[in-house]
């Protein structure tokens, strides 16, 4: 997602949110198939797997059907991203 941001030349953020980084390639016209239950689930088990204090990561491990789930998500935004960066 982050490639396309450079790609079209829009300003890279410091983030580590999926939810954001597909608002702002939303709002410039680029859609790369997530929903906002995708963006929450992605964001609700990364953001505190990088920045543990204060969640309740440490006290939950994500099982199998979880992580599954985390990689097909993260599989079809691969495919759409290096679709639309094929078209640009």
């Amino acid at each position: 997602m982050r490639a396309l941001l450079i790609e079209r030349s829009l300003k890279l953020i410091k983030t580590h949110s999926i939810s954001e980084l597909n608002n702002i390639l939303y709002q410039d016209g680029l859609e790369v198939g997530l929903v906002d239950e995708d963006c929450d689930f992605l964001d609700s088990i990364y953001i505190p797997s990088k920045y543990p204090l204060g969640n309740a990561l440490p006290h939950f491990v994500p099982n199998e059907e979880i992580c599954e789930k985390g990689l097909r998500i993260a599989e079809r935004i691969y495919f759409s991203v290096v679709q639309i960066l094929s078209k640009l």
